[in-house]
């Protein structure tokens, strides 16, 4: 499993904390919407932007994603003109939408295991706490 460089202490510690918690059971709660990804060389890196919409009655934690394309994923926050930082993982609360479409939070998996072009797409896992969700993703 492939999450966010550098969060594999984090996710031991999310998953024994929640490792007595029931499974979720999100059926057709949690849906990815408008999945896609930028293109570029083997060897370099992608952005990934989706909207996670959480119609379950509780709350999400989106632990990372991972994708057999890269080795690595990140989940990068602008928090400046020029400046990033890395997330661990994000919550999405009981009926909201995380939008990762905008120019201030996406996913970055490299480096590319393969060229991207676009009209390629690729399978994604978003790792959450108890379940996992598996979306296509376009390359545009």
């Amino acid at each position: 499993m492939l999450v966010a460089a550098g969060s594999f202490n984090l996710l031991a510690d999310l998953e024994s904390v929640y490792a007595d918690a029931p499974p979720l059971s999100l059926g057709d709660q949690v849906q990815v919407e408008n999945a896609y990804a930028t293109s570029g060389p083997a060897a370099s890196s992608t952005e990934v932007r989706f909207r996670l919409v959480n119609d379950s009655g509780t709350t999400v934690v989106l632990l990372g994603v991972s994708s057999r394309i890269a080795k690595n994923s990140r989940l990068v926050a602008r928090i400046g003109a020029l400046d990033t930082t890395e997330l661990q993982s994000i919550s999405v609360p009981a009926g909201e939408v995380l939008d990762l479409t905008t120019s201030h939070l996406w996913y970055e998996l490299s480096p590319l295991r393969n060229k991207l072009e676009a009209g390629d797409a690729f399978e994604l896992e978003l790792n959450l706490v108890n379940s996992r969700v598996m979306t296509d993703v376009h390359v545009h």
